[in-house]
């Protein structure tokens, strides 16, 4: 549909915006000629730059939870740990590699921070992005799996703010920082018996 693929650029553009220049940045003019759509076409998808903001966020967010799946489905060789740490390691890399969209991401959950309906949209998807990561500490056999789904999140989240100022790291970088945190959720298995 014509619309679908409008509105889809529209929140490109506004995304982009929100990387370069933060929240304030996102004016519907701006956002109109970053997209290569008329002016008409922002107020036509969205009434305001509050719910462009908002719009751009969730689908922002729906498309992280798409990454990540399609991360989890990439990853199915090896040991269950060997797959949990390779997909904590995919998941930092992903992100990492695009300091822009981190930068977005994290200037959008600043904005949710004021907005009540995006303040639960964004627990919603780290909720989601829990269960995915529990699910496979789950297989790996970790005995709290959702309390070590926290623990791996907060490390994601860790490294993405570390890298924002740092040099990216490669995958066996990260590998050797993230296998000893995933090591240790999981050696709780034996010890807790």
């Amino acid at each position: 549909m014509q619309n679908d693929s409008v509105r889809d650029r529209l929140l490109a553009a506004t995304l982009e915006i929100v990387a370069s220049d933060g929240v304030d940045g996102v004016r519907h003019r701006r956002v109109a000629e970053r997209a290569g759509v008329s002016l008409g076409s922002t107020s036509y998808h969205f009434s305001s730059r509050e719910e462009l903001l908002r719009e751009t966020f969730l689908w922002y967010l729906h498309n992280a939870n798409a990454d990540l799946a399609r991360l989890r489905h990439d990853r199915r060789a090896g040991t269950a740990t060997a797959r949990l740490v390779e997909l904590i390691v995919a998941l930092v890399h992903l992100e990492t590699n695009n300091q822009p969209l981190v930068r977005a991401e994290y200037e959008l959950m600043m904005y949710a921070g004021r907005d009540p309906a995006l303040r639960q949209g964004l627990r919603d998807w780290e909720m989601a992005q829990r269960r995915q990561i529990a699910d496979e500490l789950r297989a790996a056999g970790g005995r709290r799996p959702e309390a070590g789904a926290a623990t791996l999140v907060a490390l994601v989240r860790g490294l993405e703010l570390e890298l924002l100022n740092h040099a990216p790291l490669t995958a066996a970088q990260l590998r050797d920082r993230v296998e000893p945190v995933v090591e240790a959720l999981l050696s709780s298995r034996s010890s807790n018996s």
